[in-house]
């Protein structure tokens, strides 16, 4: 009746603190007045309202907590704040709260039950929150006695360093340690929408939900990933993603043993997990139906900074795909098995299908041995087999930009390729050998993947050169190059816009060359020399209605010069200590300075072929001096068949074979003999027949002489 007051002094958290109670004396409607007011240093609690007959109490509360771990389980953040507080029977709930969390506002409610079923539930609205300090709550959460049940509603929020947008989230913790997270939605960076929910016990939590962001790279910066490597992406790169999971996250350790989804358009599924630390471990394993290297290759970025990027990561991957593409380039069910160490990479194999032809891959890269030189690269096999070569021809063509060019008959053989080497990556010694039909390569090249460059020796052999020269041509008659082998020794180089053959040896049945030759693809240029010991050629079948191969004339420029000590024409004479610089250049073809020796004599001359206009023209002028007949001059009728004579020549010519050219033959030619034998007549029979008188006898006299 005449009221209640206490003053209490005693110690909360090692801090001193004050407590002043005052129950004022009962009003008429059985209610009394409460004011209580609780200080400990800065921190203060107030409560102003009534205690009512049934001993619950309704009151008005504020509070200011510098900082709320001091007398809360909660994080060491400031606390402000005022609201509604019902205490009844074994409940006690703070409603209608307006609070200042941590200098952001919040509102909501906090209901405490005491009793046999001890529990308490949070709803709390905040505008901005960082999740990371709560979150070290969980334990002693979890270790409590009844349920905790929590609902958070938060326009902007942070975890792990990663900003979160309006972030909700429905969840419950059991006094057995279970926990129930029955809604949880976020928007990450990149507007990428997370939706989860799942169960937990003992530090283990499982979840499942879905992602979908039309910006995965943004998620991808905002979640910590180097700007180096995602700024040199194209741009169409990491932009969708539509992702279906399960995931287990344990003390240190995330997993997601089931992943399903598109990518960039791709179908992709797999699984993956991350071990947290001083030094992150990755697992991944993903299965796409299709990748397209050329959108996610880094521009501008080297291998070597490539693998310092991943330095501070070690990983196991894992990725499969039905095909994949590269530009031009297509390969079907490749398959990657590699891992990330320490700047390591390990490939422990790689395979593919590329045109029918299996081809695997094993290799490792190892870091600069000094700052800023090459990687180096150790253990590094390939082998590539197919029962035909024809669908690998037909699957590089495209890359190599010559399109769908007809494939020659040795296509069709099976083919088999092995490659193997060690070294820095600009000088990367490599060990080569391989076999189509019956032709063998081999060489000891040196790679440079740096500057892009090979160079080295490669030897290629066959057993029949006139075989394989029908096989690569698909034209037959090379019986002419004679009885024997093939075989190409070569020491050269191959850059970017350009190729050479410093030395090279060549033996083709009779053939016998050497010389050194260089190219530039992108101008189809070719220049050099060639020297033969001997060099067999055929003779044109004059009377052929073949079309001559005009495209030749326009399959790019040369100017090469050739010199052989013996030239063997099928069919015709022999030359010595030949000479001639051929040059191909805008659709003409020219021998130059044609210089040799001849039956004893000298020849000397040159011939230009092109087309002007429509027609295709032929030009020929040679000089042959002191030559002596071994047989026939012309081959006709009437002819020359010994003696030493001298000959100049001017011809032209135009036709579309070798039949039109003979056909449309003129010019002048001179002939000169000396110490001679005609043959096919027999002039003192045709002057004795002269003689006669009798006419018919006379001309039949004429024509059995001649």
């Amino acid at each position: 009746g005449g009221g209640t007051s206490a003053d209490l002094v005693f110690s909360w958290g090692g801090q001193r603190a004050r407590l002043a109670a005052r129950i004022a004396p009962v009003a008429p409607d059985f209610s009394a007045p409460v004011d209580l007011d609780v200080a400990a240093g800065a921190a203060r609690v107030r409560l102003r309202g009534a205690l009512l007959p049934e001993g619950s109490v309704e009151a008005e509360a504020d509070a200011i907590l510098p900082d709320l771990s001091a007398l809360l389980p909660a994080p060491p953040i400031r606390l402000g704040g005022f609201g509604r507080l019902l205490l009844r029977g074994e409940e006690i709930r703070a409603e209608r709260l307006s609070l200042d969390l941590g200098g952001a506002p919040a509102s909501g409610s906090v209901t405490l039950r005491l009793g046999d079923r001890p529990g308490l539930a949070v709803s709390l609205d905040a505008a901005r929150i960082d999740l990371d300090p709560w979150l070290s709550l969980l334990d002693r959460l979890r270790q409590g006695v009844g349920t905790t049940t929590l609902a958070l509603s938060a326009e902007a929020a942070s975890l792990g360093g990663v900003p979160l947008r309006r972030l909700r989230a429905e969840a419950a913790a059991m006094a057995d340690g279970r926990v129930t997270i029955s809604a949880l939605s976020a928007f990450l960076p990149g507007d990428a929408l997370l939706t989860a929910a799942g169960t937990g016990r003992g530090g283990r939590l499982d979840l499942s939900g879905r992602l979908v962001t039309s910006d995965l790279r943004g998620l991808l910066a905002g979640a910590g990933a180097p700007e180096a490597l995602l700024s040199r992406l194209p741009p169409a790169a990491l932009r969708w993603a539509g992702l279906d999971w399960r995931a287990t996250v344990e003390p240190g350790q995330v997993a997601l043993p089931e992943l399903a989804g598109r990518l960039d358009g791709a179908a992709v599924s797999g699984a993956a997990t991350l071990r947290l630390g001083a030094r992150p471990a990755l697992g991944l394993g993903l299965t796409f139906d299709r990748l397209d290297l050329g959108l996610y290759r880094p521009r501008g970025l080297g291998a070597a900074e490539a693998l310092s990027l991943a330095a501070g990561i070690d990983a196991d991957l894992r990725v499969s795909a039905e095909r994949v593409s590269d530009g031009a380039l297509l390969l079907e069910r490749a398959s990657l098995d590699a891992a990330l160490s320490e700047g390591r990479l390990l490939v422990r194999r790689a395979a593919a299908t590329l045109g029918g032809a299996q081809a695997t891959l094993t290799g490792q890269v190892l870091p600069p041995e000094r700052p800023g030189g090459p990687l180096r690269i150790a253990e590094f096999a390939a082998e590539a087999a197919a029962p035909s070569a024809a669908p690998l021809l037909r699957a590089a063509l495209p890359a190599l930009g010559l399109g769908s060019a007809a494939l020659p008959p040795i296509a069709a053989a099976p083919v088999s390729l092995r490659l193997s080497g060690a070294g820095p990556a600009d000088a990367l010694a490599l060990t080569l050998s391989g076999e189509i039909e019956a032709l063998r390569v081999e060489g000891a090249p040196r790679l440079d993947l740096v500057a892009g460059g090979v160079s080295g020796p490669i030897t290629l052999r066959h057993p029949g050169a006139a075989r394989l020269a029908t096989l690569v041509t698909a034209e037959p008659g090379w019986d002419w190059l004679g009885e024997g082998s093939f075989s190409l020794v070569a020491n050269g180089s191959l850059a970017p816009g350009r190729w050479s053959a410093d030395a090279f040896d060549m033996v083709a049945g009779e053939a016998r060359l050497s010389g050194a030759l260089s190219g530039r693809p992108a101008e189809a240029a070719l220049s050099g020399r060639v020297v033969a010991e001997i060099l067999p050629l055929p003779l044109p079948a004059l009377g052929s209605p073949a079309p001559l191969p005009f495209a030749l004339l326009h399959a790019g420029q040369a100017e090469v010069e050739v010199t052989a000590g013996r030239v063997l024409l099928r069919g015709g004479p022999e030359l010595a200590d030949a000479s001639a610089r051929l040059t191909l250049e805008a659709g003409r073809l020219r021998l130059d300075r044609i210089a040799a020796r001849l039956a004893g004599g000298s020849l000397t001359g040159s011939l230009a072929f092109g087309l002007e206009g429509w027609a295709p023209r032929l030009a020929l002028s040679v000089r042959i001096a002191g030559a002596a007949l071994a047989r026939p001059l012309f081959g006709l009728p009437l002819d020359l068949a010994a003696g030493q004579f001298d000959l100049a020549a001017d011809l032209v010519a135009s036709g579309y074979s070798m039949a039109g050219l003979a056909a449309g033959l003129g010019g002048e030619m001179e002939v000169s003999a000396t110490n001679g034998v005609l043959i096919g007549c027999d002039l003192p029979a045709a002057a004795l027949a002269a003689g006669l008188a009798d006419r018919a006898a006379a001309a039949g006299g004429l024509g059995a002489a001649l």
